[in-house]
């Protein structure tokens, strides 16, 4: 799990939601490198994969059991861009 609590909203710049590059403080979900936000990474940016959890792990938590499949692409895709 975590608890890394952070609002992604398009008037605060990344920079200053310290979340870049920061790992995580409860576990990696096995994903070497892993990171709460790794640009151009998604694959170890654990904001993705919390998404795709279906158990307490997920996020957001609160909701349904269902991944959301747009979602997670849309995140995946944002993250992979702010790599270049």
């Amino acid at each position: 799990g975590g608890n890394a609590t952070f609002w992604l909203t398009w008037n605060t710049p990344l920079k200053d939601l310290n979340i870049l590059g920061v790992k995580p403080q409860h576990g990696d979900h096995g994903i070497a490198g892993a990171c709460v936000l790794l640009p151009g990474e998604a694959e170890k940016s654990l904001v993705v994969k919390r998404m795709t959890l279906t158990d307490p792990k997920r996020m957001p938590r609160a909701g349904s059991n269902v991944v959301d499949r747009f979602g997670v692409k849309l995140v995946t895709d944002w993250i992979g861009q702010l790599g270049k």
